[in-house]
C-alpha cells in the first residue's frame, strides 16, 4: 500500500512538471494544447493519459479518446499560453456534455450542467500571452467537444486568423489585422509560435468599391480559396508552386466582403491577393450560333437562396426559357444576388439524337426524364451542352440555376442533330471515362454559405467534391444521400432549428463501394 501510494504521488509531481515545461516552454507550445484525460467525470485524481492536442475539435460519438478512457464517465483538462491582440474576444464552445473556459484563471464560459449546442462569454484581454484553460465531461452517450474563439469589433484592413494547423481547425493562435495580403516567409514562420510548415490562415475584410467591373486575383503557395459576398468563387485548396489564379468579370458597388483561406504544406510560403478593374467586356460572350430558346410553357419556381431549398418566394410560367436580368432581380420577391430557380415542362419529340444546350451565369443543371445530362453548379459564365438519345413521344426537361453576384442570366435550347444509335434509349449524359484518373477516394467538404431562416433557425451550404475511385460519387451528409450519382462536385444544403445551435455532422462520398468521411463543425451566424 505504501509503496502504491508512493508511486502515485511520483507520478502526480510529474504530470505537474509537464504541465508547467508546457507553459512557459515554446518548443512545448508549438505541440498544442497539454491535456490531461481522467478515467472519471470529476478531473479528480492522477490522470489515466497526458498528452498533446493539436486543437479542441473532437467527435468521438459513442467512442472514447483512447483505448486508456472508456467510452462513458470520462473527463478532460487542456491548457495552453497564446499569444493575443488587444480588444475583446467571444470564447465558443459546443459539447457533449459539459464544458467550461478560463483564461488567466478566470471563468470566461461555464456550461457545465449537460449536453449543450453553442454556448460563448466574452473577455477583455490586453496584448501578450494568456493562458487559456478548458475542462470538459462527459457521462453517457455520444461525446463531442468543440472550442474557438473570435474578435470582436471591425479591422482596419484584412483581419487575419493565423493557425498552428493546416485545416483552420479549433481556435486560432493569433489574431491580428493586415494592411494587405502580400507575404513572402521563405521557409520561415509567418508568426512567433507559429510552426514554419502546415499551417493556415484565414482572413476577412469589407471593401467599398466603386461601381463597374472587377477581376480578383491570387498567388499562392500553397492551397487557397477565395469567397465574394459568402460565395465561393476561387477553389485551389491543394499544394501548389505560387501559381497565379484569377476569377473575372464582377459587377460590383458599394460595400462587400472578401475571405482568403491558406494553407502551407511545406517548403516555402507565400501568398499575394489583390483586386483590380476588369478589362473583361462587361457584356457576356454570345453562344455559337445561338438557337431559338425552347419553347414553353416552362413552370418556374424561385428561392432566395442558393441551394433550391425551403419553399418558393415566387412561381412563374415563362413561354420560353431565355431569361436575362442584367444586374436587376427577377421580381421584386427575389434578390438580385444568391438566389435560384427551377423550371420544367413537358415536351414532345421525335425519335433521335438531340443537342441540349445552356448558357448561364451563374450555375446550371439539365435534366431529361429525370436524368442529369448537363452538371456545372458553379460560379461560372458561359455554354455548356450535352447529347441525349430519345425515343418518340414526350419527355420532361428540368433545368435548374442559381446566381452568386452580379449579372443572372439563363437560356435552354435543343436541336435534333441526327438518328439515334439505339431508338428507345433514355436519355444519359455524354462520359468521357478517358479523363478520369482513378487513384485512392478523397472528399474535400466545407461550408460556403450561411442563410439566417426568416421563420427561425438557419441554412449552411455545403460544397463537396470527390476525387479518384471510379469517379462517379455519392455524397451523402449523416447517412443522408443528397444527390445522384455524379462525376463532379455539387452544393447542398443542411438546417438548423435554433438560430444559436452550430451543425456538427459528417460529410460521405462513396465510389466504387468505397467510403470517405469529413467531419465538419460550423458555427452559427448571427441572426438576431
Amino acid at each position: 500500500m505504501k509503496r502504491r501510494k508512493l508511486f502515485t504521488i511520483v507520478l502526480a509531481l510529474l504530470l505537474a512538471s509537464l504541465a508547467l515545461e508546457a507553459l512557459v516552454s515554446p518548443a512545448a507550445a508549438q505541440g498544442g494544447w497539454l491535456a490531461e484525460y481522467y478515467a472519471n467525470g470529476k478531473l479528480s485524481g492522477a490522470p489515466a493519459l497526458v498528452r498533446y492536442d493539436a486543437a479542441i475539435d473532437f467527435d468521438w460519438k459513442d467512442g472514447s479518446p483512447d483505448p486508456a478512457i472508456a467510452a462513458d464517465n470520462f473527463s478532460v483538462r487542456w491548457v495552453r499560453t497564446l499569444y493575443f491582440s488587444a480588444g475583446t474576444y467571444r470564447f465558443f464552445s459546443s459539447s457533449n456534455e459539459g464544458a467550461r473556459i478560463d483564461v488567466d484563471g478566470a471563468r470566461v464560459l461555464e456550461a457545465w450542467d449537460g449536453p449543450h449546442a453553442t454556448r460563448w462569454g466574452d473577455v477583455v484581454l490586453t496584448e501578450g500571452q494568456h493562458t487559456v484553460l478548458v475542462e470538459y465531461y462527459e457521462g453517457t452517450g455520444n461525446a463531442s467537444v468543440h472550442v474557438w474563439w473570435n474578435r470582436l469589433g471591425t479591422s482596419g484592413g484584412w483581419e487575419g486568423h493565423y493557425y498552428d494547423n493546416a485545416e483552420l481547425r479549433s481556435g486560432p493562435v493569433l489574431i491580428r489585422d493586415d494592411a494587405e495580403i502580400n507575404f513572402d516567409w521563405g521557409e520561415g514562420a509567418p508568426a512567433a509560435g507559429m510552426p514554419s510548415d502546415n499551417f493556415s490562415i484565414s482572413w476577412t475584410r469589407q471593401v467599398n468599391l466603386a461601381p463597374g467591373y472587377y477581376r480578383l486575383n491570387v498567388r499562392a503557395d500553397d492551397g487557397v480559396r477565395v469567397w465574394l459576398d459568402g460565395g465561393l468563387v476561387m477553389d485551389y485548396w491543394k499544394p501548389q508552386e505560387y501559381e497565379w489564379h484569377y476569377a473575372d468579370g464582377f459587377y460590383l458597388a458599394g460595400n462587400h466582403t472578401l475571405k482568403v483561406d491558406y494553407f502551407e504544406r511545406a517548403g516555402g510560403a507565400r501568398i499575394r491577393f489583390w483586386w483590380e478593374p476588369s478589362t473583361t467586356v462587361p457584356t457576356p460572350v454570345p453562344s455559337p450560333a445561338p438557337l431559338p430558346p425552347a419553347p414553353g410553357p416552362w413552370q418556374g419556381e424561385y428561392f432566395n437562396n442558393q441551394n433550391l431549398s425551403g419553399s418558393p418566394v415566387l412561381m412563374s410560367s415563362d413561354p420560353a426559357l431565355d431569361l436575362d436580368w442584367g444586374l436587376e432581380s427577377p421580381a421584386p420577391e427575389v434578390m438580385r444576388d444568391n438566389f435560384s430557380a427551377r423550371w420544367s415542362g413537358t415536351f414532345q419529340f421525335d425519335a433521335g439524337r438531340y443537342s441540349f444546350t445552356t448558357y448561364s451565369d451563374d450555375g446550371v443543371r439539365l435534366y431529361v426524364d429525370g436524368k442529369r445530362v448537363i452538371n456545372s453548379w458553379q460560379p461560372m459564365r458561359g455554354t455548356r451542352s450535352a447529347t441525349v438519345d430519345l425515343s418518340e413521344g414526350a419527355h420532361i426537361v428540368r433545368v435548374e440555376y442559381f446566381e452568386r453576384t452580379g449579372r443572372s442570366q439563363i437560356r435552354t435550347s435543343w436541336q435534333r442533330v441526327g438518328t439515334a444509335s439505339k431508338p428507345t434509349v433514355s436519355p444519359v449524359p455524354a462520359r468521357q471515362p478517358a479523363m478520369c484518373e482513378g487513384g485512392p477516394l478523397q472528399l474535400d467538404a466545407w461550408p460556403v454559405a450561411k442563410t439566417c431562416n426568416p421563420g427561425g433557425g438557419w441554412t449552411a451550404t455545403i460544397f463537396v467534391q470527390g476525387r479518384g475511385g471510379n469517379c462517379q460519387y455519392t455524397y451523402a451528409w449523416e447517412g443522408q444521400v443528397k444527390g445522384d450519382p455524379t462525376s463532379s462536385s455539387m452544393t447542398f444544403g443542411v438546417k438548423s432549428a435554433d438560430w444559436n445551435t452550430a451543425i456538427v455532422g459528417a460529410v460521405t462520398v462513396t465510389s466504387a463501394g468505397e467510403t470517405v468521411k469529413v467531419k465538419l463543425h460550423i458555427p452559427h451566424p448571427t441572426c438576431q
